[in-house]
């Protein structure tokens, strides 16, 4: 039979949800590769208007582009945008912990997420910029 990873369970949840979804919070942040926090349920962004009701899914709706990359075959919002999601879950350890592993696999630089931090205003969320001052870039 099939195993049921992350991969299949989102691939699953994606063949009912609005066709423009991208995975995105603490559940792009595990598909990036950093599990600091065990999460029942999966998180979905989209633009789309269409109410989606699922157990163990959450949808967030969003009014700005969504520009998603690809992996391991799934729609999944930028490491920029996917820290500054976590920002709302996330303590401080936690959230420089997860930029230094984004950052360290190569998904994004200090300097893009500083950027991405003081030019994004995300329906009122913003990346503490504190914690830019704690990550460090280790090659």
């Amino acid at each position: 039979g099939t195993v049921l990873t992350l991969s299949v369970w989102l691939k699953a949840a994606l063949l009912v949800l609005p066709l423009d979804s991208a995975v995105s919070h603490m559940t792009a942040l595990r598909l990036y590769g950093f599990v600091c926090r065990t999460q029942g349920r999966l998180h979905f962004s989209t633009n789309s208007g269409l109410a989606t009701h699922l157990a163990g899914v959450v949808t967030h709706r969003r009014r700005g582009l969504l520009v998603p990359r690809t992996i391991e075959g799934l729609p999944v919002l930028g490491p920029d945008r996917t820290i500054v999601d976590c920002a709302t879950v996330l303590n401080l350890v936690e959230l420089v912990q997860a930029a230094e592993h984004l950052i360290n696999k190569g998904f994004t630089s200090v300097e893009s997420l500083s950027t991405y931090a003081r030019e994004r205003h995300l329906d009122g969320v913003r990346l503490p910029p504190r914690i830019l001052l704690h990550v460090r870039a280790r090659f």
